[in-house]
């Protein structure tokens, strides 16, 4: 009986989680309909680094475009949330709680981008870029945060033939490479709400560079290294 609530209790809680990814997912859909029809029939499609529309194109090319991000969002999320039922690499390795936590924290980052889009195109300018800038710094934060506890797998992670191939290559490279994702996301979300356009943009570009080739190369450096000590 105990162990019948103890389930019962799981799977409330797991359905807990995706009532609130759905809530998540959502809110830019609604936001979408809402301004929808207030839209201009030419709506900005592209911004240059200081903000000013250079391209537009249909609202209705932009309805399509949104539908379609709006369903990458909940495939990333449903790929992520079940990863350990796909990845044949992962399977009894995973932390069911460590990707169902990261699951939900890409999909209120990729819809608040979506939100972002449709704020810019209802406003004909890039707005919120700084809000933007510093969502994707706290966003690769917590990767660096949470990126010790993930195991190997073929979906998540840095993966590289060097990481894929030697559990012993993955845990170093994701050992280091936590603190370049932590301490560089923390800087990215800073040099965000200081700097304004385009300077502010060119350092995050810049830092976020940094922070993913670095571990790209400790991780073939290490892979060199233990193959001349063989």
């Amino acid at each position: 009986m105990a162990k019948q609530n103890q389930s019962s209790s799981s799977a409330i809680h797991l359905s807990g989680i995706d009532l609130t990814a759905i809530v998540i997912w959502i809110l830019p859909v609604l936001y979408l309909i809402y301004v929808f029809p207030a839209l201009p029939e030419s709506v900005p499609m592209h911004f240059d680094a200081k903000g000013r529309a250079d391209d537009f194109g249909s609202k209705s090319n932009h309805l399509l475009i949104m539908i379609g991000l709006a369903v990458f969002n909940i495939l990333i999320y449903l790929l992520v949330r079940n990863v350990n039922r796909l990845d044949p690499k992962a399977i009894n390795s995973l932390s069911t709680k460590t990707y169902r936590n990261l699951a939900l924290a890409i999909l209120i980052f990729l819809s608040a981008i979506h939100l972002i889009i449709t704020h810019s195109t209802a406003q004909g300018e890039l707005s919120l870029d700084k809000a933007l800038l510093a969502l994707m710094g706290f966003f690769f934060a917590y990767l660096g945060w949470i990126m010790k506890e993930i195991q190997p797998n073929y979906f998540i992670g840095i993966r590289t033939p060097w990481t894929l191939e030697d559990r012993e290559n993955w845990k170093a490279t994701h050992s280091m490479g936590s603190r370049y994702f932590f301490w560089g996301g923390l800087f990215i979300a800073l040099a965000a709400f200081i700097l304004g356009r385009p300077a502010g943009l060119i350092v995050c570009i810049s830092a976020l560079l940094v922070i993913t080739l670095i571990p790209l190369t400790y991780s073939y450096l290490f892979f060199r290294k233990k193959r001349n000590e063989q």
